[in-house]
Parts: C-alpha cells; structure tokens; sequence
C-alpha cells in the first residue's frame, strides 16, 4: 500500500524582504528531502486556535460530560469532544491511495481550526445551551 508522505515542512514568509530568503530555504529543504516530484502548497497565513480557546473548550467537554452523565452511565471528556466535532465540524471526505483508491469519511478536527473558526466552533457549543442539560459552562466573554 503506497500512502503520501508528508515531512511536516513548512515555510512561513512574514514580509516581502524576507520572500527572496525563504525561498532559498525552501530550495534547500526540497534537496535534503531529495524526493520528486516535490509539492508545494501556498496558502494565506492564519493564526491557530489560541492556548486559552483550547483551555476553555476543554472545560466545557468536562462540565457537559458531567451533566450528561447519570448513575452508572459516566461520559468522558473525550467522548463529549468527538460528539461536537461529530455535531458541528461534520466530516470531510479524504482520498486513500491503495491497489483500490477509496473515499474516508474522517471527523474533522478542532486542531486544524484557526483561531476566528474555533471561535465559531465555540459559539455553536454554546448556543446549544439547553441541550447540554444542567452544564454550567464558564464563560470568560
């Protein structure tokens, strides 16, 4: 089975003073990787999700898991995490290279969010409101 690989490299140019070095970089990353043909995505620069939208979001997963939870049936963050993505983010179809090529339905996930997005993601949590039983959901807006 043959899979794509992806080394993690990435280039990020702040200022046209700088596109003339990180392109050379980036021709020196290409070399060392010595494979090709080679891919390069160029894409605008968003800022990711933030360390306190994370903290809080994690709160949240914990406190709604507690109110869903009732005697012997106990939820875990984690679960409560997979059914809001399942709820808000939905799925995304991703291409598998294989002797067959086959389509994957995968749970988009929160990490790939940038900042402006988790906050729409957090929003959508929240509004919810009612939904999520007796959680008392902290909010420091």
């Amino acid at each position: 089975m043959s899979m794509r690989t992806n080394p993690g490299r990435v280039v990020i140019i702040r200022s046209e003073e700088q596109i003339d070095v990180k392109m050379d970089h980036l021709k020196n990353l290409i070399r060392e990787a010595a494979f090709y043909p080679a891919e390069v995505e160029l894409r605008k620069y968003v800022e990711a999700r933030s360390l306190p939208q994370n903290r809080l979001f994690w709160e949240w997963m914990t406190e709604i898991a507690i109110a869903f939870s009732i005697g012997a049936i106990e939820y875990k963050s984690s679960e409560i995490h997979d059914l809001v993505c399942h709820k808000f983010l939905g799925y995304y179809e991703r291409v598998v290279e294989s002797e067959t090529i086959r389509q994957l339905r995968t749970t988009t996930h929160p990490k790939k969010l940038d900042k402006g997005e988790f906050h729409l993601f957090l929003e959508r949590i929240d509004a919810c409101g009612g939904a999520w039983g007796q959680a008392d959901l902290p909010r420091p807006f």
